[in-house]
This record gives C-alpha cells, sequence and structure tokens, in this order.
C-alpha cells in the first residue's frame, strides 16, 4: 500500500472554510462599493457644476417658501480686523454668503452678489463667510479676489450645524427683524437675489 497517495479531503472541513472564503470576499465587496459611494457623493456634491447644485429647493424647504427661523448668535473676525455679527446691521437686510477658497461655484456666486451690491448700494450689508479653512489660505485667496464687503472667518466650521448649510455656495438673507427669510444652498442668479432682498426690505 503506497502511504504517498493524497487523502481526500474531510467534507466536514472544507465547507465551513469554503463559507468562510465567500464571506470574507462578500464584506470586502461591500466596504468598497461603501467606499466608492461615499467617494462619489462627495465629488457630486462638492464639485458639480452651477447648474447642477443651484436648484431652487436645493436647501430642504418647500419652493418659494422662506426659511423663516432667528438668525443664530454668532460673532466672527474678519480680514479686516475687528470682529462682525449680523446683529451689527440690525434693521437693515443683510446678505450672508457662506464660501470657501476651493470652491469653483463659490466664484460665480461672489461675481452675482458683487453685481447686487453695485445696484443697492449701502441700503443692503453683504457679509462673505469663509467655512473652514485657515486665516493665511482665505488671505492669500482675497488679495488676488478682493471682496467689496466684510470677509469673516469660520476657521473652525461652527455655523454649518445652526446655519443649515448642507454645501457652498449657500445665501441667506436675512430681513432687518434679523430673520431669516431665504436660505437657498446653490449659485442663486441675481434675478432671484434681487427678488429676495427687495422682499426683505418690506
Amino acid at each position: 500500500m503506497n502511504d504517498s497517495i493524497a487523502k481526500p479531503k474531510d467534507p466536514a472541513t472544507s465547507f465551513p472554510l469554503a463559507i468562510v472564503g465567500w464571506a470574507a470576499l462578500v464584506l470586502a465587496a461591500l466596504l468598497i462599493i461603501a467606499v466608492a459611494m461615499g467617494w462619489l457623493a462627495k465629488v457630486v456634491f462638492l464639485s458639480s457644476s452651477p447648474a447642477e447644485i443651484a436648484s431652487p429647493n436645493s436647501s430642504g424647504l418647500p419652493p418659494g417658501q422662506a426659511a423663516a427661523f432667528p438668525v443664530p448668535d454668532f460673532r466672527l473676525t474678519s480680514l479686516e480686523g475687528p470682529a462682525i455679527s449680523p446683529a451689527d446691521f440690525r434693521g437693515k437686510v443683510v446678505v450672508v454668503d457662506f464660501w470657501a477658497t476651493w470652491c469653483g461655484p463659490c466664484r460665480l456666486q461672489a461675481k452675482v452678489l458683487e453685481d447686487l451690491q453695485a445696484e443697492v448700494g449701502d441700503t443692503v450689508q453683504f457679509l462673505a463667510v469663509d467655512i473652514g479653512e485657515d486665516e493665511s489660505t482665505v488671505r492669500n485667496y482675497v488679495a488676488k479676489r478682493p471682496f467689496p464687503y466684510p470677509v469673516l472667518l469660520d476657521s473652525q466650521d461652527t455655523l454649518s450645524a445652526p446655519y443649515k448649510i448642507y454645501g457652498l455656495p449657500t445665501v441667506m438673507v436675512i430681513d432687518p427683524a434679523g430673520q431669516v427669510v431665504f436660505h437657498q444652498t446653490g449659485v442663486t442668479s441675481l434675478q432671484e437675489l434681487r427678488k429676495e432682498v427687495n422682499a426683505a426690505k418690506g
């Protein structure tokens, strides 16, 4: 009898090993899919073209309905030096633009706001709030692309939750009584902002 002949594998042993192998492959595939979906969502949400992200209902509000919630209290340091709060301009309409230097659509929104400011002058206060970036990054950007109104720094991203900022740019219009009456994520057109600002003036 030849002892070198391989003995057949025990089915009871090989079957559990096969299950473990298949389970590991399935788990690995699910992990890869989850990571890929998260990356894809981030790319689509943060890198979409203005036309793709500027839907009227992108803030989660019913179409045509104002946000109508009180402005959470905040005071942020500005690039110009003093800390500024929307409350400093109570009695005046305030337009707040939440943006970041890496955000391409934010540049289009800044141009719209600059055009609107040229129309309304000092009857409306404009504020640009940079989200989540350090002062040197913002200062270097603004040196090349200056804003005609104060730029505030939210380096620790403390405002995204209370202000319901789900993407950039996000624009808010605050009425003279301190209520948020317009809140939209994505590039808002000059025509729409003009309408909302005039409505906020009452």
